[in-house]
């Protein structure tokens, strides 16, 4: 496919040649984009909203104009110039930065809160030529995942059945929910009912909710198998990292990160010696929020040998 044409962010043009062992083909084929009213304005966002995240618009241009005015409901909130990329009249302390046909708003995470959601964002040229609208969805992973028992203890006679106990969390959009009983998923759905009940049932079941936007990691347990670790004995460490989507786990001892042990919840050393002797650090990050690190002190002793 060989593009022919693109005079303006309104038509894209272009035509295709095919040719397979019998003959050959030709086409052509043009798409109309409707950006705003032909104002040489666009405003558009690379990313969703995201809660404790900074979010960016932007506004292109497809005119030669010094300028724009940033406008949120309406209201104007802050005029930027195209040489120098001066704001003028800004009303929010928002960020701006600027390059040639482009300009930049950066809503800090501090700053985005459930308010901004369902607000609309044009953008203005100097001749008063008005882009589309962005209507700010604010999205917000899972929070506050709780249950419906009024304590954390259920008993349950056995061959009975349990009562219906509904996991819920805060999530835009909605969350989908798992229910786990030691590592194994039960049953996919908020609520959880037990039949027939048998003691190899008995033990912690941990709801997890998820959305497609996810929730930062946290590490939930660092340990070693043994520690103090005895000289040319193994040394097994191992970190656990609850978010969603799955977090990547690295490792760094001291501080040299050990890039044979990355993207691995557990650190092995078949034989520890006493240069071993170190702090290692467990780091989990998912592309959603901060990334999470979490240390612990080993140490390795010598083998002692009396003659």
């Amino acid at each position: 496919m060989n593009l022919l044409e693109c005079t303006s962010k309104e038509q894209i043009s272009w035509q295709w040649d095919y040719t397979n062992r019998c003959s050959t083909h030709h086409g052509s084929q043009t798409v109309t984009f409707s950006y705003g009213d032909d104002n040489g304005v666009f405003v558009y966002a690379p990313k969703p909203a995201v809660l404790n995240e900074d979010f960016l618009m932007i506004c292109e241009t497809t005119k030669d104009i010094n300028g724009i005015r940033w406008r949120q409901n309406g209201q104007n909130i802050a005029f930027l110039y195209t040489d120098t990329c001066f704001v003028a009249d800004d009303s929010k302390n928002y960020s701006y930065s600027c390059k040639e046909g482009q300009f930049n708003l950066t809503i800090p995470k501090s700053q985005l809160t459930d308010e901004l959601h369902g607000s609309l964002w044009t953008c203005v040229n100097p001749y008063g030529g008005i882009s589309n609208e962005l209507n700010l969805y604010v999205n917000n992973g899972p929070e506050g995942v709780r249950h419906s028992l009024q304590s954390s203890n259920l008993i349950i006679p056995e061959y009975e059945s349990s009562k219906a106990v509904t996991c819920s969390s805060d999530c835009n959009p909605a969350c989908n929910f798992t229910w786990w009983h030691r590592g194994i998923r039960v049953i996919d759905g908020s609520t959880l009912i037990l039949t027939n009940v048998s003691k190899d049932q008995t033990g912690t079941y941990v709801c997890n909710a998820s959305n497609v936007i996810g929730n930062p990691p946290k590490i939930t347990e660092l340990k070693a198998k043994t520690n103090p670790v005895m000289e040319n004995d193994s040394l097994d460490l191992l970190c656990k990292a609850d978010s969603f989507p799955t977090s990547n786990v690295s490792w760094i001892q001291g501080n040299t990160t050990l890039s044979y042990a990355a993207m691995a919840d557990y650190h092995y050393i078949k034989q520890a010696k006493c240069w071993d002797t170190d702090t290692y650090t467990c780091k989990a990050s998912n592309g959603h929020g901060e990334p999470v690190s979490k240390a612990i002190d080993i140490f390795a002793n010598l083998d002692w040998i009396i003659e």
